[in-house]
């Protein structure tokens, strides 16, 4: 079966039905050809309507470990985000498919990944969504209005907390091809290796 890619026009017209949003998390990973490379970044919006909202920020790296930085966040800006989230129908954007890159333009040196996810109350909870997909689509403008809303929030007077993170279990690029010669892979969406099954054991996503 061929596979398809729905345009962002397209996705934006279907109809999602869900309850309200309570959590936003971006993440992106990348690992290069050298021990220990790996990195990870993320950001953890917490937006339940009649709760303090709070972005959790966080950076880390394989052999050095990293910082998660806990920040308040106004309900004006929790809004805000709510609001992007309804007029671009972003509970549908989990249909977004990314397209292959052809195997003269990629990098054999690194490799990386980024998503979006989105969590509800009610039907429909759990949303995965591929931010190249998005980009593919044309709809970088959002994920940048989304971004410049969160690193709103980041500034000294708004931070709760810092907690150190711990070094995590290095790998590079040789350990990633040997992973990839056996019957594991590496989620496109979240970065996680080592799954095994159909779908990604961190985030859900299917195998590519």
């Amino acid at each position: 079966m061929q596979e398809q890619y729905p345009t962002l026009d397209e996705v934006k017209a279907a109809v999602a039905v869900h309850g309200p949003l309570v959590k936003l998390e971006t993440s992106s990973w990348s690992i290069g050809m050298m021990y220990g490379s790996r990195t990870e970044d993320s950001q953890t919006l917490t937006c339940r309507p009649g709760s303090p909202a709070t972005l959790v920020v966080s950076h880390r790296q394989e052999l050095n470990g990293g910082t998660a930085v806990t920040y308040r966040v106004d309900e004006a800006t929790a809004e805000a985000v709510r609001a992007l989230v309804e007029r671009e129908n972003m509970a549908a954007w989990g249909a977004l498919r990314e397209r292959p890159i052809p195997p003269e333009l990629r990098p054999t040196d690194v490799s990386g990944g980024s998503s979006l996810s989105l969590t509800f109350d009610g039907p429909n909870k759990y949303v995965s969504i591929s931010r190249a997909a998005v980009w593919q689509q044309g709809g970088g403008p959002v994920l940048e209005e989304l971004n410049a809303l969160l690193l709103g929030c980041q500034t000294p007077e708004n931070v709760v907390s810092t907690e150190q993170l711990p070094a995590g279990q290095a790998q590079g690029m040789l350990g990633l091809m040997s992973m990839m010669q056996s019957d594991q892979w590496l989620c496109s969406a979240c970065g996680t290796m080592q799954n095994g099954g159909k779908y990604c054991r961190n985030c859900g996503a299917k195998r590519p």
